[in-house]
């Protein structure tokens, strides 16, 4: 089906909908519009059934949840409503196997009875239907209609800046993520807040996780340990080195399960380049600035290395024969 199309059928209907008295031939065609337009009628055919006297405006076949139905289609335009009557006589269609289903459309509503009948019997095989319902099924084939069009990238991509505005209003549910996607997520995140972003393929990742720059062109590097575990000093001495070979501005470690306190152990010295230390708070605050970033609520930082280093606490060199949590400054 074609979007334009779908498109058209829509201004179709509201052109309709602004009519006082409308011709049920009219409204008839517009609905066959609609249903061409969503790939079910591919065109309009007899409306009499051979097998009785009884008259529709049209019955067609369509492909509906895998399987071949013959539909029948009944148009009513704005001259008061549909009694119960009407939606029983298509029901007993339905109940001689004359017809997979009927579709009742009417502009001018639908009697209680007749949506009382419609809800008792053969639910689903015959749908009553107004202009809002109409234009209501028009906008989500059109939506379907787009992301059947995506490509996969575009599609994760949508799904990743999702997950990222979720968890700024629930970051409790962190966990949830699982650990490659986690590090995706907070790139889309690093874009939205204004980064020159890379995330690196996780066999080839040289020791971060995704690479940053700022406006002026300085590169940081971020590693994500979306772990349960604390991130030990393994983790912070292999980062320390990366950060010192690349001449990266400054590093960040974000691991949601905190950090052991022997972070220190194994490293001789801390090289010129500045490592901070984020937990699943810091990565719930950068949540939160994306929401504000896409929502319009927030205008871009200039100062993009504050925004992603602030709230952090940074690495200083310990004190001779001692590793504490104490011996960590907060960076301002």
């Amino acid at each position: 089906m074609a979007k334009t199309d779908l498109l058209r059928a829509r201004d179709a209907l509201d052109v309709l909908v602004r009519k006082s008295d409308t011709p049920e031939s009219e409204v008839s065609a517009v609905v066959f519009e609609i249903l061409q337009a969503a790939g079910y009628a591919q065109g309009q055919q007899e409306a009499r059934l051979p097998e009785t006297s009884m008259r529709l405006d049209a019955t067609f076949e369509a492909r509906i949840e895998d399987k071949t139905e013959r539909v029948g289609v009944e148009v009513r335009g704005m001259r008061g409503n549909v009694n119960g009557q009407t939606v029983y006589r298509a029901q007993d269609l339905v109940r001689k196997d004359l017809l997979d289903r009927v579709l009742i459309v009417s502009l001018g509503g639908y009697s209680q009875l007749a949506r009382e009948r419609a809800e008792e019997g053969l639910l689903g095989k015959v749908d009553l239907l107004d202009a809002r319902d109409l234009r209501v099924w028009i906008n989500k084939r059109i939506a379907i209609e787009d992301e059947a069009n995506l490509p996969i990238p575009s599609i994760l991509k949508r799904a990743l800046r999702a997950m990222a505005l979720h968890l700024a209003t629930a970051p409790a549910e962190m966990d949830e993520v699982e650990w490659r996607m986690m590090e995706q997520l907070l790139g889309e995140v690093f874009e939205g807040l204004g980064f020159d972003t890379e995330v690196t393929q996780s066999a080839k990742d040289g020791g971060y996780d995704v690479r940053l720059k700022d406006r002026d062109a300085k590169v940081y590097l971020v590693e994500v340990k979306h772990w349960q575990t604390k991130a030990g000093s393994g983790v912070v001495k292999r980062f320390v080195e990366v950060n010192a070979k690349g001449g990266s501005a400054a590093g960040l470690i974000l691991s949601t399960g905190g950090f052991a306190d022997c972070i220190f152990e194994g490293l001789i010295e801390l090289q010129n380049t500045a490592i901070h230390l984020g937990d699943r708070s810091k990565v719930a605050a950068l949540c939160k600035a994306f929401y504000r970033a896409e929502t319009q609520l927030w205008q871009s930082d200039d100062d993009l290395p504050a925004l992603l280093l602030g709230g952090t606490t940074r690495l200083t060199e310990p004190p001779p024969k001692l590793a504490a949590p104490s011996d960590l400054a907060t960076a301002i």
